[in-house]
């Protein structure tokens, strides 16, 4: 279902007048401060290759401040130090269009594996986040929310990336007067797909009632949300452990990509 425009502007007003937003802007503010600093052409071309290992390794694990990645990649994407920095320092080169970049970097002449969309345009992001958004699963899933079809299927990468900001300028430019930036309008998408209270104001929104201010909710639900939490742990462990000798009428294996496993 699409959301009217009406209702994409209370979703937002609500959000731009929340503590959500605050709180969280002021610890990715910290994080883009800090890693902006190193993620620059002069710096990834004269830091060492300890250095440069060191410096990566301590940003994915963090996923940037931003995000949750699948660590399973992490020594994988800096093994090959001399490619990892040819490869960073193509995707900041400002004199080659962003799609071209991408398109070489996702599924061209400088693919690493596990250096994909999720990781790759928090780079950019912490490059230049006047100019630059995240990109990652939750991202597409808050456009789903919203029901906003941003790009199609046939699209390359760097195509699909193009939309991806376009649309999220869209959502900049919804309510003037707040000035989000790309990182609050990343949150923003990430509240309405992946927390709860995001989640409570779209239902709201759609259901043409009032939005709870963050924390109404929480009392209400925090017993369900515990045993389905405990419940579901248990029978994901049983799974995971079991995997190879369950039947389960196909020859299936884990998934698993840079934000995510099957488990």
């Amino acid at each position: 279902m699409r959301l009217s425009d009406e209702q994409i502007q209370k979703l937002i007003e609500w959000f731009a007048n929340s503590t959500i937003k605050s709180d969280w802007s002021k610890g990715r503010k910290k994080d883009l401060e800090k890693n902006h600093k190193w993620i620059q052409p002069d710096m990834i071309q004269n830091l060492s290759d300890k250095e440069l290992e060191i410096k990566f390794l301590e940003y994915y694990k963090a996923g940037g401040g931003r995000q949750s990645l699948n660590q399973i990649y992490r020594d994988r994407i800096i093994r090959d130090k001399n490619r990892f920095r040819e490869t960073v320092l193509y995707l900041l080169d400002e004199g080659v269009e962003i799609k071209e970049r991408l398109d070489q970097i996702l599924g061209g002449k400088y693919r690493i594996e596990g250096f994909d969309k999720a990781i790759l345009t928090s780079f950019l992001m912490d490059f230049n986040p006047e100019k630059y958004c995240l990109w990652n699963n939750k991202t597409e899933t808050g456009f789903s929310v919203i029901g906003w079809r941003v790009y199609e299927g046939r699209d390359l990468w760097g195509n699909a990336y193009l939309k991806i900001v376009e649309a999220l300028q869209r959502l900049r430019d919804w309510v003037h007067e707040f000035n989000l930036t790309f990182d609050e309008a990343d949150i923003f998408l990430h509240m309405i797909s992946a927390e709860a209270e995001g989640k409570e104001a779209v239902k709201a929104i759609t259901e043409g009632r009032e939005i709870f201010k963050p924390g109404q909710t929480k009392q209400l639900s925090e017993e369900v949300e515990s045993m389905d939490f405990a419940m579901g742990k248990y029978l994901g462990e049983f799974i995971e452990a079991n995997f190879s000798r369950i039947n389960f009428g196909a020859n299936l294996e884990l998934y698993q990509d840079e934000e995510a496993t099957g488990r």
